[in-house]
């Protein structure tokens, strides 16, 4: 199994493929914080509408 590992880190295809796993993870980590935070502005407005709606106006 090392020599395996030790194979797949000398080949460029096997960096390559990390480095892009890399990147996969920082999109994905990038996207969840980014629409977590408009999930809550979105959820903030609904809020003040829902609040006008009830004060009548």
């Amino acid at each position: 199994m090392l020599n395996l590992m030790k194979q797949f880190v000398r080949e460029d295809d096997g960096l390559e493929m990390v480095e892009w796993a890399i990147v996969a993870a920082l999109i994905t980590t990038t996207a969840a914080v980014t629409m977590a935070g408009i999930g809550t502005e979105v959820d903030a407005a609904f809020q003040t509408v829902l609040t006008t709606l009830q004060a009548g106006g």
